[in-house]
């Protein structure tokens, strides 16, 4: 029998890199280096292991070949699937996600972070309302595909919200991540639902009627005009609506809260793009900006985009922003006249926005002794920082703890606004800015009812 020579060749060279060696003698081969794989090959007379070696190779190529063109019609397939399956959501829907991602997929890759998408998730209306939630959110983010609710944190990861190593393409981001944190936020909410609808069922039926469904939404504070949209794009079963089941239910709540909070951040987009604010002052009032803009164009009868003075001292008093001193008045004044950047004697909404900054600058300053005396009294432990428990007590001494659902919502976002590190504790920095914000509402609360008052007594 010949003697049997092993020689190894690459995985992917060519057939032309296997020819008869220049040195004769016995057949060898003359085969590039870097070799991957080993093949025997019997030496003999007229070439034959040469021309079995290249038979091999030849087939073993046309198999990865084959295998390669495989996988890249399945990924075809698989997109053209993701495509179709994102075309059929209904035409709003995907004009609303494709404007969200693309406001955040700044560099055009066609992907997002997990920061971004988070971002994009709360202009959807999609956002936790505590630590644990938006914590949760970020989970869904990071594996979108299999992602399950309650399934903790990665064993295998060092760091469970390395954002960095996640993209998320527009077909994965509408298709999987936005149902998972829809499911994931009525999951959280699932016990209060419950509630509402066994004590709105009255008659044990497990189903609810539209005006049942319009109670619930009036104690929830939800836009009934909205819920009475959602409810009557219902499909209807048969000739009569047998009504709305406990799982119908929750959706439809989520659903009008999603499109009540995509609404406010579509409305707080607008603003920027209509007073032409820089991307810096859109995101530190972003809180606010809504609410500052009506107050501005409440009193600009003339739609000029401009208030004069006396019209801003109106809007200064009404936000709350004035403080209770004469001599804190009369500085807000000197502030007041030093704002008006151009000295035309009329306060464009940026002058205005920067007119409350300052003034909220100097609220700050001049309450820091005071501020930091409560926030030692209300930090009990002495840790420097304040728990949900410990700022519930500054609230009811303050008299600001919320009387309804929709103040509970106002106090909580706050308190979420000004937890910049989303710690759910708050420290001494953040403990100002929410004292300051809870003191403006009670502010401009007393001015409103002074101003009723006024009216009332003519």
């Amino acid at each position: 029998a010949a003697p049997v020579v092993t020689v190894m060749v690459p995985r992917d060279s060519r057939i032309d890199a296997a020819k008869p060696a220049s040195t004769g003698g016995g057949g060898a081969l003359a085969l590039p280096p870097d070799d991957k794989s080993e093949i025997e090959v019997r030496t003999g007379s007229n070439n034959r292991g040469v021309r079995t070696l290249r038979s091999s190779v030849k087939d073993r190529l046309a198999r990865i070949q084959s295998r390669r063109f495989a996988r890249q019609q399945q990924q075809e397939a698989e997109m053209d699937d993701l495509r179709r399956r994102f075309n059929q959501l209904p035409a709003s829907e995907v004009a609303a996600i494709q404007k969200v991602f693309d406001r955040f997929d700044q560099d055009g890759s066609g992907k997002l972070d997990c920061i971004e998408v988070s971002k994009a998730l709360r202009d959807l209306g999609l956002r936790g309302s505590n630590v644990a939630e938006k914590q949760e959110i970020l989970r869904v983010c990071q594996r979108p595909g299999s992602y399950q609710i309650g399934s903790g944190q990665d064993e295998d990861r060092d760091d469970p919200f390395d954002v960095l190593e996640v993209s998320i393409d527009i077909f994965s981001f509408a298709l999987q991540v936005i149902p998972q944190v829809r499911g994931f936020l009525a999951l959280m909410t699932s016990n209060d639902m419950a509630r509402y609808f066994c004590q709105y069922d009255y008659h044990g039926y497990g189903r609810l009627g539209a005006e049942q469904c319009m109670e619930i939404g009036l104690a929830l504070n939800l836009d009934l005009n909205l819920l009475r949209s959602v409810l009557d794009e219902r499909p209807k079963l048969g000739k009569k609506d047998k009504g709305v089941d406990l799982e119908e239910f929750r959706v439809i709540v989520g659903k009008c809260k999603e499109q009540a909070e995509r609404v406010v951040r579509q409305r707080e987009h607008e603003i920027k793009e209509h007073t032409g604010i820089n991307h810096k002052t859109f995101l530190e009032f972003r809180q606010d900006i809504v609410a500052l803009y009506e107050l501005f164009s409440s009193l600009d009868s003339h739609g000029s985009g401009n208030l004069k003075a006396k019209e801003i001292r109106r809007v200064v008093d009404e936000f709350g922003l004035t403080p209770k001193t004469p001599k804190e008045k009369a500085e807000v004044q000197r502030i007041l006249r030093e704002s008006d950047v151009d000295k035309d004697g009329y306060f464009n909404f940026h002058e205005f926005l920067f007119l409350v900054k300052r003034i909220r600058a100097y609220n700050t300053n001049i309450s820091r002794d005071r501020d930091y005396a409560s926030f030692l009294r209300y930090d009990r432990d002495g840790n420097g920082k304040l728990s949900v428990r410990e700022i519930c007590n500054l609230l009811d001494d303050l008299g600001a703890v919320p009387h309804n659902r929709q103040e509970q919502e106002e106090l909580a976002a706050l308190i979420q606004s000004v937890d910049e590190d989303g710690s759910g504790f708050i420290d001494f920095s953040e403990f100002q800015v929410l004292l300051q914000r809870i003191e403006e509402r009670l502010r401009s609360s007393r001015f409103e009812e002074e101003v009723e008052y006024g009216m009332r007594a003519g």
